[in-house]
């Protein structure tokens, strides 16, 4: 195992993330001309309106973000039309991240947004500063395809997984079925989960952190809970007939959703390991379930070319969306639990409107199908990996 520091991670922490660093000047302007949206004189309404759109655009979405909740009608009305003016013009991708030789399987937002991480096929994973894409971390120690990374709740620490090899375009089993957990401020491996017996697809932390989850495939497609402090196996959910491709826990922590090859979701009860329910009706393997900020319903993206909303507690399908041209191999709510997020084999990241099941934004620039997928914790930003190796930074529509 062999760590590459560029930047102390501690130092990082106490800087604010900005994404554009504005000018005290400039900022006082766009909030000037935001005020007299509300002017009483039509002519200063419209010349702000033109000056906002033509002079600032993109630099004053935000105070034209906050007008848009106005009281007021005519500010909410001119605001809103505003919003949708400069987002018409708006370049969407942010930036990209290289580093990666190979595929990129997971990206992963720190609790802040102001790290990111990813990981693949080159065995490799990367932790970025979201900020200006700059590269703070290349852990290495996988011998296999690393297929998930994610932060720890407090950010302090990351795990991965990883299994199966592909050299000159031949598979093979690989030698390193491994959960691994890295200490994110001495980049040292803390311990290793267990002694899986096949490839190890997916991960996640409790809210709490206390607890990890683990799927693993076909020879072994059985749902570990972990113990993170010991690395003790707690308990074996077993319900699954094929390889176990996600699991998500609830935001409360009481329940767990997984989910794979076999085309069904189960949903676990976490401190008795009892299975409480299963949900069928993907026609193709499912790749990600993901559970919404409030618990109450989950997404998910499966090989059918559909992504799914489901309701937990009454076990129904809520929405099916089937206007990907390709596998949807990653989906994630935002965090007002309003929108989905997608991403496809069809090398688009789409934005949908749950309620009504409307795409509100399609992003484009990857040129290869995108596995990996995450939205910010504020909601205003995407990450996507793909099989063309880089990692993208979007906004996405307010």
């Amino acid at each position: 195992m062999r760590l590459v520091a560029l930047l102390p991670i501690a130092a990082l922490w106490l800087v604010p993330v900005s994404f554009a660093a504005p000018l005290d000047g400039k900022a006082r302007e766009i909030e000037r001309l935001v005020k007299q949206l509300s002017d009483d004189s039509y002519k200063v309404r419209e010349a702000a309106t033109r000056k906002l759109l033509n002079d600032y655009g993109e630099s004053a979405l935000e105070a034209v973000e906050k007008a848009a909740a106005s009281a007021d009608p005519e500010v909410a009305r001119r605001a809103k039309d505003l919003i949708a003016a400069i987002e018409k013009s708006m370049k969407w991708e942010v930036r990209q991240f290289k580093g990666h030789t190979d595929q990129v399987l997971s990206v992963a937002f720190d609790k802040d947004g102001r790290r990111c991480a990813s990981g693949g096929f080159d065995k490799t994973i990367h932790i970025w500063d979201t900020a200006s894409g700059r590269e703070l971390q290349k852990l290495e120690g996988h011998k296999d395809i690393v297929f998930t990374v994610v932060f720890s709740p407090d950010g302090k620490y990351l795990l991965s997984t990883s299994g199966g090899d592909r050299k000159d375009g031949k598979w093979s089993e690989g030698q390193d079925h491994s959960i691994r957990l890295w200490d994110l401020i001495t980049g040292k491996e803390v311990r290793q989960f267990g002694t899986p017996k096949d490839w190890v697809l997916c991960a996640a932390f409790s809210p709490d952190g206390k607890l990890a989850a683990s799927g693993t495939r076909n020879k072994d497609p059985i749902v570990r809970l972990w113990d993170v402090a010991t690395g003790k196996e707690l308990k074996q959910l077993k319900a699954h007939a094929s390889g176990v491709r996600s699991v998500s826990f609830s935001p409360d922590g009481k329940t767990l959703a997984s989910a794979g090859y076999d085309n069904t979701v189960c949903v676990w009860d976490v401190e008795t390991g009892k299975q409480q329910k299963r949900f069928a009706g993907h026609a193709g393997w499912i790749d990600r379930v993901v559970f919404s900020p409030d618990g109450k319903t989950f997404l998910t993206s499966s090989r059918d070319n559909t992504l799914r909303w489901w309701d937990v507690e009454k076990g129904r399908l809520l929405r099916t969306t089937a206007d990907h041209k390709d596998h949807v191999l990653n989906v994630a709510f935002t965090p007002d639990g309003k929108r989905a997020v997608s991403a496809s084999g069809d090398r688009t990241v789409r934005v949908w409107d749950l309620k009504d099941g409307t795409e509100l934004k399609r992003l484009e620039g990857h040129t290869g199908a995108i596995d990996a997928l995450d939205v910010s914790p504020d909601g205003r930003y995407a990450l996507s990996g793909s099989h063309d190796a880089t990692v993208r930074l979007w906004r996405l529509p307010r």
